[in-house]
Order: structure tokens, then C-alpha cells, then sequence
């Protein structure tokens, strides 16, 4: 499977939503991040042929998106379903659009303990997202969008459900937004990072954070960032936290080098990064080094 984007935009009103976007997209999964109003939500939608680009255009397969003559399976952050319909009688409505692997839903439903046979109504939210995503997974769309679809799902949950999108994966474009820098990194072989509707950077699992090390520090409560720059290190985040100091630069050993030659630390220890302060850096780089421009 393969999706092109091409210099695509979208625009309300005066608000630009999406700019100038291109990028390609195939089998795997796709983990799509940034800041609340980075475009994730918006880029789904036109990627799923909801809404229309204002400039650009979107080739799936080669043929433009608005033609549909690939199925593709959109699950928003806030999906719309009558409550008072049961898993069974909402299956009946999508298998208008794709068939269903029968053996694979049913174990995914007993996983999560669902009775297909229940009112939506009877479900709670988590339980209402967990019978849509295994619809999903067992859905033949070839193309998987999920808008935030890990929102209340407590962990078990969520690691049946990265098993179940990584054995899929092969097969199936997914391409999922979500504020779960853990589960993405945990599932995601490409992180697309978005800001303010436009692309900061494209990476493969691999290489997102690879280059940005944390440490941690006994430095003078006046040091600054500015301080740190001077030394030919790229501060990316800086705290003083009591008498400890954090800070996330860009690997550079003579830098540090030459921080302790400066200050003799009596401690200076690199740290592992939470998957939430590697996707903060990430951002803040792609701001630092102009990569987009505000």
C-alpha cells in the first residue's frame, strides 16, 4: 500500500489547519505526534477523504483519494455510532464497505470480555473504543487511521492491541495520531511529527531521539542554557530541579567535556529519557534548528 501527499493543505477560513505537507506513507505503522492543533485530526480526515484539501492532493495506489477505490477504515477521536445498536447490528453497516476476518475479531472480543450481542449503549467509553479497534483490525481495509484510539484503554488493553496492530502491519498502512508517546514508540516502526500543520520531521523508530542525550547534574543554581550554548553544547530542554540540574542536548562528547573542565561537577551522569521528554525534545529541536519556521 502506498500513499502519496503531495504539497497538500487545508484551510478554514483564516485558519491555516494543514500547510504544505508531503510526505509518503506505506505498509507499517506510522505514529503521526505533536501539540494539541498541530493538523494530527485533520490530516486523518483528509487522508480518509472526509474533507477536501485546499491545495494538494493525496494518491493512494496512484489514484486520488476522493475516488475511493481503496477501502480505508477511519476511526476518529470521537467516533459517531447510534448506542442503541448493538457490535453485531454496527458490524451489519460496515460490511457494506470491507469484509471481516470472522476468527480474529471474535478473539479479540473475547479478549476484551465484549458480548457483540449488547446495546453500545451498556458498553463504558474504554469498552466502546475497544470493540471499534478490534472492528478495525479485523476490518480487510488495506488502510488503518486511528485518530487517538488508545484514549482510555488501561494498559492490558493497550498491549493487546499493539500486538494486534503489529501482526497486521504487514499488510495494512496505519497511520495513528496519538498523545501516548509510549505506546506509539512502543508499536511505530515511523514517527511523522507535526507542527502547526506542517511536517518537523520524519523518522524511522530508530532514529527519533537518537541523537539527544539527557543528563543530569550538580551545577550552579545560576547556570542558564546560554551558559551551556557557550560551551558548543545545542541545549534542546533545561530545569533546575532543588540542587540537581536536567538538561537534553545534542549528543556531543567535547561539549561535555568541556562542561566539566568549566564547572567540575561533583556529579554528571547521562539518564534515560521517558518516551515523553524524547518527543518534547524532538519538538523543541525541530523548533531550535529551523526546520520550520514560526
Amino acid at each position: 500500500m502506498r500513499i502519496e501527499i503531495n504539497n497538500l493543505s487545508k484551510n478554514y477560513g483564516p485558519i491555516v489547519a494543514v500547510k504544505g505537507l508531503t510526505a509518503e506513507i506505506n505498509d507499517g505503522i506510522t505514529a503521526l505526534i505533536g501539540e494539541n492543533g498541530s493538523g494530527k485530526s485533520t490530516l486523518l480526515r483528509l487522508l480518509a477523504g472526509v474533507i477536501d484539501p485546499t491545495e494538494g492532493q493525496i494518491l493512494i495506489n496512484g489514484s486520488p483519494v476522493e475516488e475511493k477505490q481503496t477501502p480505508v477504515f477511519f476511526l476518529p477521536d470521537e467516533p459517531y455510532y447510534d448506542v442503541s445498536h448493538s457490535l453485531v447490528s454496527l458490524k451489519r453497516i460496515y460490511a457494506s464497505f470491507y469484509s471481516f476476518d470472522e476468527e480474529r475479531l471474535a478473539f479479540c472480543l473475547k479478549q476484551f470480555g465484549l458480548n457483540p450481542k449488547q446495546r453500545l449503549s451498556s458498553y463504558s467509553k474504554g469498552m466502546r473504543r475497544q470493540a471499534m479497534l478490534s472492528l478495525a483490525i479485523a476490518s480487510s481495509a488495506p488502510i488503518l487511521l486511528l485518530d487517538e484510539a488508545f484514549d482510555g484503554l488501561d494498559a492490558l488493553s493497550l498491549s493487546f492491541i499493539k500486538d494486534q496492530l503489529l501482526m497486521v502491519a504487514d499488510h495494512k498502512a496505519i497511520v495513528a495520531a496519538s498523545h501516548n508517546a509510549e505506546a506509539a514508540r512502543s508499536m511505530a516502526s515511523r514517527f511523522l511529527l507535526l507542527y502547526k500543520g506542517r511536517l518537523g520531521q520524519d523518522a524511522d523508530s530508530a532514529d527519533f531521539g537518537a541523537n539527544l542525550v539527557k543528563y543530569q547534574a550538580l551545577l550552579p543554581s545560576s547556570l542558564t542554557p546560554t551558559d551551556l550554548e557557550e560551551l558548543g553544547l545545542q541545549v534542546v530542554l533545561f530545569r533546575h530541579l532543588g540542587s540537581i540540574t536536567h538538561f537534553i542536548v545534542k549528543e556531543n562528547e567535547e561539549g561535555i567535556a568541556r562542561l566539566k573542565e568549566a564547572y567540575k561537577p561533583a556529579l554528571l551522569e547521562s539518564v534515560p529519557m521517558e518516551e515523553n521528554e524524547t518527543l518534547a525534545a524532538e519538538l523543541a529541536l525541530t523548533k531550535k534548528e529551523g526546520r520550520i519556521d514560526e
